[in-house]
């Protein structure tokens, strides 16, 4: 299978669907951020800051599809959209871990 032939059943198996590869992409996107409007472009911006900010406590902001999708590829590992094969659920991409976080008077614990 190619990487997109992949991608496309990544987003099958989040969204239980059988459709066309952007009807699945909608679908998975729906899947995970219920109540999403726009256009497959504004909806895929929107999925991928929502992405992206799970890695942190920094928002992202995209507003370009083709920058946000460059984006989540390099934060996956991948020097290019087309080189990303599989998408996880959200749900199984766990949150960033508690950080120690030192001030002048004490060490605290602190969930980004």
């Amino acid at each position: 299978m190619t990487n997109q032939e992949l991608r496309h059943q990544s987003f099958r198996d989040i969204a239980g669907t059988t459709g066309t590869y952007n009807e699945d992409w909608l679908a998975c996107i729906e899947a995970e951020l219920p109540g999403t409007v726009g256009t497959l472009n504004e909806r895929i911006i929107l999925w991928v800051n929502e992405r992206l900010t799970l890695d942190g406590p920094v928002t992202v902001t995209h507003t370009n599809v083709n920058d946000a999708l460059a984006d989540l590829a390099a934060d996956q590992g991948f020097d290019r959209w087309d080189a990303v094969s599989t998408i996880l659920p959200m749900r199984t991409i766990s949150p960033p871990a508690a950080q120690l976080q030192w001030s002048t008077s004490a060490p605290t614990v602190a969930v980004a």
